[in-house]
């Protein structure tokens, strides 16, 4: 049986419910609230339906291209959006966090049944899909006054699965170290 999979970059704990915080203005206030489904992440394989072999050629594999990857930093520098649904946290320009997704999407290109054709614009969305196109201004416009500012040591790959309702972390490999697939 097929689920949906895919593979992302979480920011620490502290950045996750900053984050989290921003993603509960968006519903209580311009009543989005999809985004509360995810934890905050960076998307780097987007969803995929894989059947259960697929995902475990994934967990068995992957981690050898990520033992070979260093930990680089990622800083978060204010809202962006794109109209007339998406209000997100921009990531700054970075070329190691390029690279990383690049190279990931080589790695696993074999497994992958969507491939993007958009170029990759790394981001963290705060509101989306449910966010009304007539609240879409109202919203944008407050969180474009908003001042964010953080930066992270990304040192991990996680596997994110959704499970009717959200999505959940399955495991992790952590980048730059030999052990493979970590669960939960």
């Amino acid at each position: 049986m097929q689920k949906i999979y895919f593979l992302a970059i979480l920011p620490t704990p502290a950045i996750q419910s900053e984050v989290t915080a921003f993603k509960f203005i968006a519903r209580d206030r311009f009543n989005s609230s999809h985004a509360l489904k995810s934890p905050a992440h960076i998307t780097i394989i987007p969803p995929q339906r894989w059947e259960s072999s697929r995902v475990d050629w994934v967990k068995d594999h992957l981690g050898s291209w990520i033992a070979n990857q260093k930990p680089f930093k990622i800083t978060i520098n204010g809202f962006a959006a794109f109209e007339p649904r998406v209000v997100f946290l921009r990531i700054e320009e970075n070329g190691p966090l390029n690279d990383f997704q690049q190279g990931s999407v080589r790695f696993i290109s074999h497994l992958l049944e969507k491939k993007e054709e958009r170029p990759f614009h790394p981001h963290m969305t705060v509101a989306f899909k449910d966010l009304d196109r007539r609240r879409f201004a109202e919203a944008w416009k407050y969180f474009m006054e908003k001042v964010y500012l953080a930066t992270f040591e990304v040192d991990a790959l996680h596997l994110l699965h959704h499970t009717g309702g959200r999505w959940e972390i399955m495991g992790r490999w952590l980048l730059g170290k030999p052990d493979g697939f970590i669960q939960g």
